[in-house]
């Protein structure tokens, strides 16, 4: 009898569950909505351990319950705020080590790639320390700083892995030079429409020691351009 009893309890409560349960999509935009909150209040900027992370959502529990805390808040928020930008701080400091670390790092490995540059006949490196291979000039006139231009192109670092490509995304991309990094910028005055160039971009051309999405701190940057067109200022 109660054998049967809490086999009936245990297939109501699944019955129950199943009612309330989140399709795979609804759990992703709820996912999404807390991946967002974090990142716009900026707490994954306080380098919070495990036991702070918590803590912390311990509270947020209690506030989606609508349960009032059982202290006052009111006499602990100068504390709170000390204690929050000492966390950021601690944090941004951490972080800043890592990235001029790994930017570093970068660089070493970098410094044989560029030798083997220099060695190569079709390979120019301009004044500002930007290398360039030109495989074909294209037309009069060069784009210049201030207009746009449209291009097919494949962005990678020196191990090969590709960043971004306007050619796996099927499209190509129009964009103005004055809203590029400076490598990129540069190298594309040298040819007109029709023109296909090789970049290779050193950190101090293109994003630093920033911690960009695929494109670690220090990273040197190799794009193969081709120039669909080229737009005067305004056309854009």
């Amino acid at each position: 009898m109660k054998t049967k009893y809490l086999l009936t309890c245990l297939l109501t409560l699944c019955i129950f569950n199943n009612l309330f349960a989140l399709s795979k999509q609804e759990e992703q935009y709820l996912e999404t909505y807390g991946w967002i909150m974090v990142r716009q209040s900026g707490v994954s900027e306080l380098g919070l351990n495990e036991q702070e992370q918590e803590a912390l959502l311990s509270g947020a529990r209690m506030g989606l319950d609508g349960e009032m805390l059982d202290y006052d808040v009111q006499k602990i928020s100068v504390g709170m705020q000390e204690f929050l930008q000492a966390k950021a701080s601690a944090y941004r400091s951490k972080r800043e080590k890592e990235l001029l670390s790994t930017a570093s790092k970068n660089q070493e490995q970098a410094a044989s790639f560029y030798a083997q540059l220099n060695q190569k006949e079709n390979v120019r490196k301009s004044p500002t320390g930007l290398f360039y291979e030109i495989e074909a000039e294209g037309s009069i006139p060069r784009p210049k700083p201030e207009d746009s231009v449209t291009v097919h192109y494949k962005g990678q670092l020196i191990n090969g892995d590709v960043f971004d490509s306007s050619y796996a995304r099927g499209a190509p991309a129009t964009f103005s030079l004055d809203r590029v990094i400076p490598g990129f910028r540069e190298g594309l005055q040298l040819v007109g429409k029709g023109g296909r160039i090789k970049l290779y971009i050193p950190p101090e051309l293109g994003y630093g020691n920033n911690d960009i999405p695929g494109i670690p701190p220090g990273s040197t940057l190799i794009f193969e351009i081709e120039v669909l067109d080229v737009l005067p200022q305004g056309a854009y």
